[in-house]
């Protein structure tokens, strides 16, 4: 884990340069584990995805990261989405996924 804020720690993952629907099936068991994993963490702690050397998205890549981000929500967490390529970002906004590509800092300064 690490520090995404002060007094906030994060678990932290890389994201592979495929997220297409080749590879999604490989990364479902990889999200329900970090799930768990942020479970068993304190309250609050988002999941920062490190996205910069994404090089090949489809729809079943930002759909994956959506329904990530929605059991996140569930648990009153949340995706970050680190430095992702500019492809990714290309992709979730064809997409109708922009909003993940929103900073956290936004939801993160309540008391």
């Amino acid at each position: 884990m690490a520090e995404l804020r002060r007094g906030v720690r994060s678990l932290e993952q890389e994201l592979p340069a495929e997220l297409n629907i080749y590879a999604v099936g490989d990364w479902t068991d990889k999200g329900l584990h970090w799930l768990a994993e942020l479970d068993r963490s304190p309250a609050g702690a988002p999941l920062v995805l490190r996205a910069a050397g994404v090089e090949a998205v489809d729809a079943a890549g930002v759909q994956w990261l959506i329904a990530l981000s929605h059991s996140l929500r569930l648990r009153e967490r949340a995706l970050v989405l680190d430095r992702p390529s500019a492809l990714l970002q290309r992709a979730m906004q064809r997409l109708g996924a922009q909003a993940l590509l929103e900073p956290i800092h936004a939801s993160e300064e309540q008391p």
